[in-house]
């Protein structure tokens, strides 16, 4: 693989990484991380009615997160390749991209909800980010399936 696909992999995973470990520090610094984090009032006061029920989401969230950043390091060679590697790398993708794509009404003010300047600085991470892990996979989709054993 080429070498700036894997800085870029690895950017994926570091970031990736961060965002889990942003989910328990918001948790466990509560209301005040949460608002500095642009997280939505409804979740705010979810998290102070039903804590436990907010813990298991936000673990929830982290968990999937690590998994992003498991594939992207496995995609990059730094650890042994993940089961189905080439396709956890399109869904992280997919993922990001998906969230991403509120960048797009966001930028007209036209979006579902109320959007604080930091709602659009994580979208256009996300975009960011499964732009450069979609790359990564698509340029090197017949390698990443062949070091997972998928022929």
């Amino acid at each position: 693989m080429a070498p700036e696909s894997v800085r870029l992999l690895e950017f994926v995973g570091v970031s990736s990484l961060a965002i889990a470990l942003l989910q328990f520090v918001m948790y466990v610094g509560g209301r005040r991380v949460y608002f500095a984090c642009g997280t939505p009032d409804s979740w705010i006061e979810f998290r102070e009615r039903w804590p436990k029920a907010a813990f298991m989401v936000e673990v929830g969230l982290a968990l999937l997160f690590a998994t992003f950043a498991l594939y992207a390091f496995s995609g990059a060679g730094g650890i042994s390749p993940l089961p189905l590697l080439p396709y956890g790398l399109a869904a992280t993708a997919g993922i990001y991209l998906g969230r991403g794509i509120l960048l797009i009404p966001q930028a007209f003010g036209r979006c579902i909800y109320t959007i604080p300047g930091r709602d659009r600085l994580y979208s256009t991470m996300s975009a960011g980010l499964g732009a450069a892990c979609g790359f990564v996979t698509y340029r090197h989709w017949p390698e990443l399936v062949q070091r997972a054993s998928l022929q």
